[in-house]
Protein backbone atom coordinates (compact mmCIF):
# COMPACT_ATOMS: atom_id res chain seq x y z
CA UNK A 1 0.00 0.00 0.00
CA UNK A 2 1.12 3.61 -0.54
CA UNK A 3 2.16 5.86 1.97
CA UNK A 4 -0.86 8.48 2.11
CA UNK A 5 -0.94 11.89 4.20
CA UNK A 6 -3.85 12.86 5.98
CA UNK A 7 -5.15 16.58 6.28
CA UNK A 8 -8.39 15.99 8.81
CA UNK A 9 -10.87 14.05 6.81
CA UNK A 10 -8.90 14.07 3.45
CA UNK A 11 -6.68 11.04 2.25
CA UNK A 12 -4.12 11.94 -0.28
CA UNK A 13 -1.81 9.20 -2.10
CA UNK A 14 1.60 11.04 -1.50
CA UNK A 15 2.43 10.15 -5.01
CA UNK A 16 -0.79 12.37 -5.81
CA UNK A 17 0.62 15.44 -3.33
CA UNK A 18 4.41 15.03 -5.08
CA UNK A 19 2.66 15.92 -8.57
CA UNK A 20 0.64 18.86 -7.32
CA UNK A 21 3.84 20.14 -5.61
CA UNK A 22 5.88 19.74 -8.26
CA UNK A 23 3.53 21.70 -10.83
CA UNK A 24 2.95 24.69 -8.41
CA UNK A 25 6.75 24.82 -7.85
CA UNK A 26 6.76 24.78 -12.03
CA UNK A 27 4.50 27.00 -12.53
CA UNK A 28 5.54 29.60 -10.15
CA UNK A 29 8.78 29.46 -12.24
CA UNK A 30 7.45 29.73 -15.00
CA UNK A 31 5.73 32.71 -14.02
CA UNK A 32 8.60 34.57 -12.54
CA UNK A 33 10.67 33.18 -15.86
CA UNK A 34 8.02 35.34 -17.55
CA UNK A 35 7.95 37.82 -16.47
CA UNK A 36 11.56 38.95 -16.81
CA UNK A 37 11.99 38.08 -20.46
CA UNK A 38 9.29 37.36 -22.94
CA UNK A 39 9.99 33.97 -23.67
CA UNK A 40 8.24 32.69 -26.66
CA UNK A 41 5.95 30.21 -26.33
CA UNK A 42 4.53 30.86 -23.37
CA UNK A 43 6.24 28.76 -20.45
CA UNK A 44 3.53 28.88 -17.94
CA UNK A 45 0.99 27.33 -20.94
CA UNK A 46 3.25 25.16 -22.55
CA UNK A 47 3.79 23.82 -18.58
CA UNK A 48 -0.30 23.18 -18.43
CA UNK A 49 -0.03 21.99 -21.43
CA UNK A 50 2.42 19.17 -20.42
CA UNK A 51 0.76 18.38 -17.01
CA UNK A 52 -2.74 17.87 -18.87
CA UNK A 53 -1.39 15.69 -21.23
CA UNK A 54 0.76 13.87 -19.06
CA UNK A 55 -2.03 13.12 -16.67
CA UNK A 56 -4.24 12.27 -19.87
CA UNK A 57 -1.93 9.60 -21.10
CA UNK A 58 -1.09 8.02 -17.85
CA UNK A 59 -4.16 7.14 -17.18
CA UNK A 60 -4.66 5.65 -20.99
CA UNK A 61 -1.52 3.90 -20.29
CA UNK A 62 -3.21 2.40 -17.18
CA UNK A 63 -6.70 1.32 -19.27
CA UNK A 64 -4.82 -0.02 -21.66
CA UNK A 65 -2.35 -2.41 -19.62
CA UNK A 66 -5.77 -3.68 -17.85
CA UNK A 67 -8.29 -3.43 -20.78
CA UNK A 68 -9.93 -6.32 -19.84
CA UNK A 69 -11.16 -4.96 -16.52
CA UNK A 70 -12.43 -1.90 -18.62
CA UNK A 71 -13.64 -3.58 -21.07
CA UNK A 72 -16.88 -4.83 -19.37
CA UNK A 73 -18.25 -1.14 -18.46
CA UNK A 74 -16.32 1.32 -20.41
CA UNK A 75 -17.50 4.14 -18.03
CA UNK A 76 -14.87 3.15 -15.64
CA UNK A 77 -12.30 4.57 -17.86
CA UNK A 78 -13.59 7.67 -15.90
CA UNK A 79 -13.83 6.62 -12.15
CA UNK A 80 -10.01 7.98 -10.99
CA UNK A 81 -10.79 6.65 -7.71
CA UNK A 82 -9.37 3.06 -8.51
CA UNK A 83 -5.55 5.30 -8.66
CA UNK A 84 -4.66 3.94 -12.06
CA UNK A 85 -2.24 6.02 -13.70
CA UNK A 86 0.96 4.50 -15.92
CA UNK A 87 3.42 7.28 -14.52
CA UNK A 88 6.06 6.64 -17.34
CA UNK A 89 3.43 6.54 -19.77
CA UNK A 90 2.43 10.10 -18.95
CA UNK A 91 5.95 11.38 -17.92
CA UNK A 92 6.96 10.58 -21.67
CA UNK A 93 4.40 12.01 -22.82
CA UNK A 94 5.12 15.27 -21.13
CA UNK A 95 8.23 15.53 -22.07
CA UNK A 96 8.00 14.26 -25.49
CA UNK A 97 5.20 17.55 -25.90
CA UNK A 98 7.67 19.77 -23.86
CA UNK A 99 10.50 19.25 -26.15
CA UNK A 100 8.16 19.62 -29.08
CA UNK A 101 7.51 22.90 -27.66
CA UNK A 102 10.40 24.29 -27.63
Amino acid sequence: MTPAIRIGPLVFPSDLLVLIVAAAVGLLAARLLTRRQQSRPDTGTVLWRALIIGLVVARLGFVWQFQDHFIENPLRILDLRDGGWAGMAGLAAAWLYTLYAA
